[in-house]
């Protein structure tokens, strides 16, 4: 048995912000608020994780329609909500948290950040034509704007016509 192997780690929490560590001991300082004051938890490592998940929808990936069916750059717009679901999936926040995500308009070079309530997120994701995006990223005049939140612009982009090919 290793060295590392025969240490027993600890579950501590701040008293400050709730910051969770697993260590030996409890750590100096916390990383996110710089509090000294540490709460000891029972030790479950994964035992919980299960039921912790299982209250959390997982990401929904938006198929992103064909290149011929879009205009330039709104590819862009529909990778950046697939990387949105996933950030919101890591994060893992209660209904009363707020996820830190990217802007999701038609720029690919945009990863503009802003933060929105968890809550909010998910009623907007019950429509797949919403996109958020920052103000002044709005896509042309085929997005209506559905709602100004105080950082972010809800759009509803209508999704493109199918292009259909004569049979010759």
């Amino acid at each position: 048995m290793s060295e590392l192997e025969k240490v027993d780690l600890l579950r501590f929490r701040c008293a400050d912000c709730a910051y969770g560590a697993s260590a030996a001991k409890p750590p100096r300082q916390c990383p996110m608020c710089g509090g000294t004051r540490w709460q000891t938890e029972e030790w479950r490592a994964l035992e919980r994780l299960p039921a912790d998940l299982h209250r959390y929808r997982g990401p929904v990936e938006v198929s992103v329609p064909a290149r011929d069916e879009l205009e330039e750059g709104q590819s862009a717009r529909f990778a950046f909500r697939n990387l949105n679901e996933r950030i919101r999936w890591l994060q893992l926040r209660g209904a009363d948290e707020r996820l830190d995500l990217v802007c999701e308009c038609d720029d690919p070079q945009c990863f503009a950040p802003f933060s929105i309530d968890l809550a909010d997120y998910e009623n907007l994701r019950a429509d797949p034509e919403q996109f958020l995006v920052l103000p002044g990223h709005e896509p042309p005049s085929s997005a209506e704007v559905v709602e100004v939140g105080p950082r972010y612009i809800i759009v509803r982009v209508q999704p493109p016509e199918p292009s259909y090919q004569a049979a010759q």
